[in-house]
């Protein structure tokens, strides 16, 4: 699923990752370290700077236009032209009672 990500300051950037769909809930599902893990990667390679800093998934883009957008980079008017953005971004956290006492 290609993802556009907003990371702090003003970089947005748009990822492939794999991610789990809820249809019944209508939600899309990422792991945090995943996520964390290819953010860090592209960043040593293209922006060292801006590793580790606050980020938040925007939404998603067609599979086409992602492709397309590793050979001919888009601006930012087109990126948000073509982001289908996320009407609500829940994060949900382990509340430590799964596997205690494990």
């Amino acid at each position: 699923m290609p993802l556009v990500v907003h990371v702090d300051p003003q970089n947005p950037v748009a990822i492939h990752k794999s991610c789990r769909y809820c249809p019944r809930c209508d939600l899309l599902i990422a792991h945090q370290d995943e996520l964390e893990a290819q953010l860090a990667a592209l960043h040593a390679q293209q922006a060292p700077d801006l590793a580790g800093n606050r980020y938040l998934v925007l939404g998603t883009l067609d599979r086409e236009v992602w492709r397309r957008s590793l050979t001919e980079p888009l601006t930012i008017p087109d990126l948000l032209a073509q982001l289908h953005d996320f009407v609500q971004v829940v994060e949900i956290k382990r509340s430590g009672i799964w596997g205690a006492g494990a």
